[in-house]
Formats: structure tokens, sequence, C-alpha cells
């Protein structure tokens, strides 16, 4: 999956690498199956069904359904992890970040599967953002501290 991403362009890698597209195509070549992977991948972040996939790329809902599968071949490891995940929180009813953010996901037949794939990724990227804001601020960025001031002030209407 890295080495995708550090390709420079992970939709057409990720094209090439299932044989969607030869390993001499070119975003210029081959826009068209960059574009459908494109939208197949973004899409898997999110838990999109095969039906809606096909409908937004105007494919077979068959093919949309071989193309998410393929995602899942060639990443049988992070689905792995990904369903171990899904099914932890559900035996426990409540999942956790690494620096303890805890999330208590409520009546078990009333959970989002989808959200529950998710959480772990946007928890983190919140936990890697309030580290940042701590950093700046132990560090002496008056403007962090400015708006930490905002957003507290922000939060205290709502909550």
């Amino acid at each position: 999956m890295l080495d995708m991403y550090r390709s420079g362009d992970p939709y057409l890698s990720f094209a090439k690498r299932v044989g969607a597209a030869p390993q001499t195509a070119t975003k210029q070549s081959h826009g068209d199956v960059r574009d459908k992977y494109k939208n197949m991948l973004l899409s898997v972040q999110y838990g999109m069904s095969p039906l809606t996939l096909a409908g937004r790329i105007g494919v077979s809902t068959f093919e949309a359904h071989e193309m998410l599968g393929q995602h899942r071949e060639l990443f049988a490891q992070y689905w792995a992890w990904s369903d171990d995940y899904v099914a932890h929180a559900l035996q426990t009813g409540v999942v956790q970040t690494v620096f303890g953010w805890t999330h208590y996901i409520g009546i078990i037949g009333a959970v989002n599967e989808r959200s529950l794939r998710n959480w772990p990724v946007q928890a983190t990227g919140a936990d890697i953002l309030r580290v940042a804001c701590i950093l700046a601020v132990r560090h002496g960025k008056p403007e962090v501290r400015q708006a930490l001031r905002w957003s507290r002030r922000l939060l205290s209407l709502f909550y």
C-alpha cells in the first residue's frame, strides 16, 4: 500500500497492480481507468456498497463488486485487521486510540459498521492534531494559543 502512495499516483498504481491498466499506463493514456479506480479507492474508506459505487462510476454492480474485491484481495492484511477491529469493538462495546481517547459504542444492534471502521482513522487524526497543538503551545507559538482560546469558546456554546 505504501509503495502505491509513494509512486505519486496511487490510483493508477492500484489499477496496474490488479491488471486493469498496463504497466506503461499514464494519467494521460489511461485517465478513464485511473478515474474509476480513484473513485473506488476513496469509496473504500467510507464503506461504499457496490451498488452505490456502480452508480457513481458508471459501471455494472458486478464490476463494482469485482473492483472492491480486488482491494480486499490485494490488501488482505489490512482487511483482516479492520474486520478484527470491528469484531472486537462489537464484543467489548468500546474503542480507543493509542493516546487513550475512548468511545463507547452504545447499543450493539444500533452500531453503524462503516462508522466503526472509519473511527480509528478519524480519532487518530484528532489525536495527532491535539498533540501538535500541545507541542506548539509548549514551544511558544502564540497564534496557536489564541486559536485554542477561540475553539474552547466555540465548543462552550455547544457543550
